[in-house]
């Protein structure tokens, strides 16, 4: 039984009497413990997607559609239970833990608050909390980390610390937004090595947001790959990654470089640029950008379909079909 079902979720920017869609008709389902992967560029709208599934959308903007979590809409829960809900039952690890954790509060005193506004107990009882989660996310020296200050805390420690902290209230849904960004690949892959670790133990279910399908590859267990604002392709991680379908993807994985490659080819840049809100082209957003374009891709917009099991795929052409 999934934890989180997502159906018809479109995001609008509010600009005078118009209506700008963000994101559009998006749905789908996480099961508890599982990692689901939501990939695609910047401006794709991966994080505005989450947010409003947490009522922390910009000003300005507004969701429709359904988020239920047992059961509970959470697009239309009054403010003061969606309060008790993020933090508590839905965490999020943002991007740069450096903006998300206070610059001038020492790391313990944050963590202990967070603790104490979501349970009812001790300062002594929040701050024993504290170490037991730094511990867990293999924090050296935890006591002395909650004395220190987050610009005193390497990338890597700081986004360890943010993690902690967002697993505090024993969530079942952790959103983490690019947290390996701007991290070097050791540190990245300690972080993902953790996130995988803590799901297994605590039957936490991960919505992994990022522009790197590599990261995906590693630890999701579904790929959702979204490209302005709609979800083109989505699957099994293993089936997706290994023969991806939608001619998006498919650019994507060849924008990877490849350590392993003897040949050392030049990286394949998709051409063009993500096409802006307000100016999305008719028919297939993609076809611009796209070399397998045909007439009634610029004209006809494609539904999302299954095509085999678990797969959908929003294209006109499918040409990779035969290489799954």
């Amino acid at each position: 039984m999934s934890l989180l079902e997502v159906e018809g979720l479109s995001v609008w920017m509010q600009a005078g009497r118009t209506r700008i869609p963000i994101v559009e008709d998006v749905s789908y389902a996480v099961d508890p413990a599982e990692i689901f992967g939501i990939a695609g560029e910047s401006g794709s709208g991966k994080t505005l997607s989450v947010l409003a599934l947490i009522q922390l959308l910009p000003r300005g903007m507004i969701a429709t559609g359904r988020a239920r979590l047992d059961g509970r809409d959470l697009l239309t829960l009054p403010r003061r239970a969606m309060r008790h809900v993020r933090g508590k039952e839905v965490a999020m690890v943002f991007q740069d833990p450096l903006t998300s954790l206070h610059p001038m509060l020492p790391i313990g005193r944050q963590m202990i608050e967070h603790v104490r506004i979501h349970e009812n107990i001790s300062r002594r009882a929040a701050r024993t909390r504290a170490v037991e989660l730094l511990t867990e996310v293999q924090i050296p020296d935890p006591q002395s980390a909650l004395q220190s200050f987050p610009h005193q805390l390497s990338g890597g420690m700081r986004q360890r610390v943010a993690i902690a902290s967002a697993l505090a209230t024993r969530p079942r849904l952790l959103i983490a937004d690019e947290p390996t960004t701007a991290l070097d690949v050791t540190v990245q892959a300690g972080i993902l090595q953790l996130l995988d670790r803590l799901r297994r133990k605590h039957e936490l279910a991960v919505m992994l947001i990022t522009h790197d399908l590599g990261v995906l590859s590693a630890i999701a267990d579904a790929v959702h790959v979204m490209y302005a604002g709609r979800i083109v392709e989505s699957g099994r991680a293993g089936d997706l990654l290994l023969s991806p379908r939608h001619p998006y993807t498919r650019a994507l994985l060849d924008a990877l470089p490849h350590a392993d490659d003897e040949q050392r080819r030049e990286l394949r840049a998709i051409p063009g640029q993500p096409p802006q809100p307000f100016a999305r082209p008719p028919g297939c957003a993609f076809h611009p950008r796209c070399p397998y374009e045909r007439p009634e891709c610029r004209t006809d917009r494609p539904e999302l379909l299954a095509v085999d099991g678990r797969r959908r795929l929003a294209c006109h052409v499918d040409p990779f079909r035969s290489l799954s």
